[in-house]
This record gives structure tokens, C-alpha cells and sequence, in this order.
């Protein structure tokens, strides 16, 4: 289990033993062996008379009296007969269950509504109501709270239960390698209620004078509900939970480099379940951050996310930063959204599947290295706490697929370039220096046919020929054809030929390019 900051730590010190009491917060709870951590965020102290358990209208165990608690000491309990899919569970100062003052702190996990003294402990503020619910952990797991709060979202499964010690979140997991290009980290590798500080150069720096304000775990719940997955086959994703709304919070992947200036898109999906209040001067935002050449990181654009949802931010130095709302990105569900940075027509650009979109014009200072970027969350300035989940957090770098020569007769070349050939990825065909509105047509053929010479050019591996698409130069002599991935795999070679009079056989021949579709 986390640590939970003391009480005397803050400077607050108890001085009578029934206060004392008050310290205790339930802190980790296992049904399926009805194990009960109990957190003291106090000072030290000895129970005087017994604390009660309650659940489901049982009373048989409690903290009897005589047991003595460290400082921020957590020790194990065995409670009765604890239901393992839905029960509630609290603590009470003394045995008058039936009034709702007199209860400390509990949980209420699994989906049935009024179970136990759910309402009760709504109306004194320890629940929402009757129907919140956190999610049951299954077998050998654990219902963890964050230490702050008394609503579902306070509390997590956690896949390495940890009664009685801190949380031994696993070192050094690797997020399903969030790398160069297109790769996407989806968390489904990290147990669950591992701390982002556990995977691999992911550093999450807390600027809160309160340990635990700032919390980034990977969950799979929703407001203590299952789901929904942002895609098919996902059930784990991360949670920011960031309720200090004036410290340095933040988070950030390892540095990746494209090794050139290359345009990138940086997907991800988000989904807000605590937006910052209106009024708050500062929104979280996601970032991407670029190495400043000479030493260090930058801020240059990223999401801001706020009460109406999400929207572009480009931050000028120096100066006001541009930001643009995306529609269809409200609280409440979960939104893809794609920023595509283009260096050459000096854009950035915002959108999401719904197909609401947004561009701004970008101006990188002279020292900031484009191929060197990061993912970062920030979390920093007044007011902005917030809740927020993330999932397939992935950067694709534009390039270009293989040129395997072969052009001429004839000046036009021909490039096949994009963010790759997987499936759900796209990348453009684009032939120039053909004859000016020319006819042609695309030959595709997998990859190792045989080469033909005919007309005065050569016809790459055309003995493996798969199928031909028609072609029309514009004015320029130049064209451009989007190009779907696959999850396929297969190595396909484009060539295009087109009429050209000014050859000695009447046709001109692009180079042949390589693409490989599922990769």
C-alpha cells in the first residue's frame, strides 16, 4: 500500500486519544481473504476502546482496544465473512452504527446500490450516495485508497496487494515500447495500480507540499466503473489523478529522437472525469516537449483540457500562448485525439476521429531541436485540479519508404511518404516531373518478381504482379494518392509508368519504391 502522509507531518497534532482515533483511514482492503490495512495519519496513539467494523450489518471484528499504532503506522485486520463482490465496509469510532456521525471513513465496492450503510455515510459526506460504488478487486488482488478524498476515484485495484508496507510497484516495466516510429504505449503489460514512477525513464515529478496530491497510477476503472475501453481489447490505461493545483506537477516518457526534422503526429486517447473549475486561471495540459539544444527541454504545443474539453496550445515564448478548442471532446467519454506537427508548412494541427480539427501556425525558436521531443503531462498553476485517464500514448514520425531506383526514361520520380503502412496508418504516394496532365498508371507487385527491361526502362519484380491503379498528372506533372496500412504483413513494390512522347519508346518510368504494409 502507498504510504499516507502523516498528520504530524503537516504540523497537526492530536492530543486527546478519541481524536486520535479520527486519524485512522481504511487504506487497503483484500475480500477475498478479509484482510483490512488500517492507516493511522496521526501521531502515535493507543486505541482506547474498540474500533468497529461494519459491513453488510456485521460487527463482529474490530481494532480492539489496547492496539497500538505508530506514527503513519499501517497494520492488518481480519474482518468476517467479507463479501468478496459487493459489500461496504467502515470503521466507527464507537458501536452506534445507525448514526452516520460516529463513522470515520469506509468504501463501498461493487455495482449493488443502498448495500450496508452506503446512504448513512452519504449524508455526512464519507460517500456521494448510495449508488457510487469503487471496483471490486478479483482474486489476489487488493481495493487501494489513494489517501485523499471519499469518493470512488480515491481508491484503485492493485495487482500486487501489500497489507501492512509500502506498495512494491514493479521496476522498470517497459510500456509496450513507446518508441521511434509509431510506437504506442498501452499499459496492458503494467500491473495494475503500478505508479507511472515504475515504468521505464517515465520520471513524474511532485512539486505538492502533501505527499500523494499528485497520484499517476495504471488503472481500469472509470469512476470505480469498468470501462469503457478507449479501444477494443484495451483494459488498462493510466489515471492522473492531480489534485494540488498550484505545484510543479508533471510526467514525462524518455526522450525519443527521429533522427532528422521529420513531421510527427502524437496520438493518444484521453478521458476527463474531473475537470479544473471554470474559474481556474491554469488547465492541465499534455505537451510536447523539445530538446533545447545547449541542454534542457522546452514547451512548444500540446492539449489543454478544461470544463468544455479539449483544445490546441501553442506556447510562444515570451509571449501569449494560441489556443484553439476542439469540438466533440467533452467530459465523460473517451476521445482519440492527434496532434500532426508539419515542419515544412510550419503547422500544427489538432483533431480527433469525430473529425473536428483545428491549425495553428508554429514558429520553433532557433535552438530547439526537432528531433528530439518527449510526452509530458503538467499540471502546474493555480486552481487547475483535475482527474484524467490516457491510454495508446504513441508518437509517429513521417519518412519515407524505400527507393529502389530504377527511373527513367523520363524525369518523373515518384515517393511513397507518411506515418507508415500498419494498420490504421497512412502514407502518400506522390509522383512529379511527370508530362504535364499525362495519363499513367500505378503497377503493384509483391516484392521478389521478377524485373522486366521494356520501352527503354525496367519494371521492377513485375513478375509478381498483384494489380494496376490509373493515373492523371495535373498541369505540373505532378499527382498524389493516399495510401491505407494493413495489419497484413506484405513487402509490395509501387511503379508508375506514363505517357511521354519525348521518349524514345513513348513512355516514362518513375523509380520503384518498396512499401511495406503491416510494419
Amino acid at each position: 500500500m502507498r504510504t499516507i502522509p502523516t498528520l504530524a507531518a503537516l504540523g497537526l497534532v492530536a492530543t486527546a486519544a478519541t481524536a486520535q482515533v479520527d486519524n485512522l483511514r481504511i487504506t487497503e482492503v483484500m475480500p477475498t481473504t478479509d484482510q483490512v490495512e488500517i492507516t493511522n495519519t496521526g501521531p502515535a496513539f493507543s486505541v482506547a476502546s474498540d474500533v468497529r467494523f461494519c459491513h453488510r450489518f456485521n460487527y463482529a471484528s474490530s481494532v480492539p482496544a489496547g492496539t497500538v499504532f505508530g506514527a503513519g503506522e499501517a497494520l492488518v485486520f481480519t474482518v468476517s465473512a467479507l463479501d468478496d463482490a459487493d459489500s461496504d465496509l467502515w470503521i466507527y469510532r464507537s458501536p452506534t452504527f445507525a448514526d452516520p456521525n460516529e463513522i470515520i471513513h469506509g468504501v463501498k465496492y461493487g455495482p449493488a446500490p443502498s448495500v450496508g450503510r452506503t446512504q448513512i455515510a452519504s449524508t455526512v459526506g464519507l460517500w456521494p450516495d448510495a449508488t457510487a460504488f469503487a471496483p471490486a478487486p478479483g482474486a489476489g488482488q487488493s481495493l487501494a485508497f489513494d489517501g485523499f478524498g471519499n469518493d470512488p476515484q480515491d481508491w484503485y485495484v492493485d495487482a500486487t496487494p501489500s497489507l501492512g508496507q509500502a506498495d512494491p510497484s514493479a521496476v522498470g516495466t517497459t510500456p509496450a515500447g513507446l518508441g521511434v516510429p509509431t510506437g504506442t504505449a498501452d499499459f496492458e503489460q503494467v500491473a495494475l495500480g503500478d505508479s507511472v514512477e515504475a515504468l521505464i525513464n517515465w520520471p513524474l515529478i511532485d512539486g505538492g507540499s502533501v505527499d500523494g496530491d499528485f497520484d499517476v497510477r495504471v488503472v481500469g476503472d472509470v469512476e470505480g466503473a469498468s470501462g469503457p475501453a478507449p479501444t477494443p481489447g484495451s483494459t488498462r490505461w493510466l489515471r492522473v489523478r492531480d489534485q494540488d493545483g498550484a505545484a510543479a506537477n508533471r510526467f514525462y516518457s524518455g526522450t525519443l529522437n527521429s533522427g532528422g526534422p521529420f513531421s510527427y503526429e502524437l496520438r493518444f486517447f484521453a478521458y476527463l472525469i474531473e475537470v479544473p473549475p471554470v474559474a481556474a486561471p491554469s488547465k492541465p495540459r499534455v505537451t510536447v516537449q523539445h530538446v533545447v539544444n545547449g541542454g534542457g527541454f522546452t514547451n512548444t504545443w500540446g492539449i489543454e483540457f478544461d470544463e468544455a474539453g479539449a483544445s490546441l496550445v501553442v506556447l510562444a515564448s515570451g509571449g501569449s500562448p494560441t489556443i484553439l478548442p476542439i469540438g466533440g471532446t467533452g467530459p465523460g467519454a473517451w476521445s482519440e485525439i492527434v496532434l500532426a506537427v508539419d515542419f515544412a508548412s510550419s503547422t500544427v494541427s489538432a483533431s480527433t476521429v469525430s473529425g473536428a480539427s483545428v491549425t495553428a501556425q508554429i514558429a520553433p525558436a532557433g535552438n530547439v531541436d526537432p528531433a528530439g521531443l518527449r510526452f509530458c503531462y503538467r499540471g502546474e498553476g493555480a486552481g487547475n485540479v483535475a482527474t484524467l485517464l490516457f491510454d495508446d500514448i504513441g508518437f509517429a514520425f513521417e519518412f519515407c519508404q524505400h527507393d529502389l531506383g530504377f527511373q527513367g526514361p523520363g524525369t518523373a520520380v515518384a515517393s511513397l511518404c507518411g506515418f507508415g503502412l500498419d494498420a490504421g496508418q497512412r502514407s502518400t504516394y506522390a509522383v512529379a516531373g511527370a508530362p504535364s496532365s499525362a495519363l499513367g498508371t500505378l503497377l503493384v507487385s509483391f516484392d521478389g518478381g521478377a524485373n522486366t527491361s521494356i520501352l527503354g526502362g525496367t519494371l521492377v519484380s513485375i513478375g509478381t504482379f498483384a494489380f494496376s491503379v490509373p493515373l492523371t498528372a495535373d498541369a505540373s506533372g505532378a499527382l498524389s494518392l493516399d495510401v491505407g496500412g494493413s495489419s497484413v504483413v506484405n513487402d509490395f513494390v509501387l511503379q508508375s509508368v506514363f505517357l511521354d512522347p519525348s521518349t524514345v519508346g513513348g513512355v516514362a518510368f518513375t523509380n520503384a519504391i518498396l512499401a511495406r504494409a503491416g510494419q
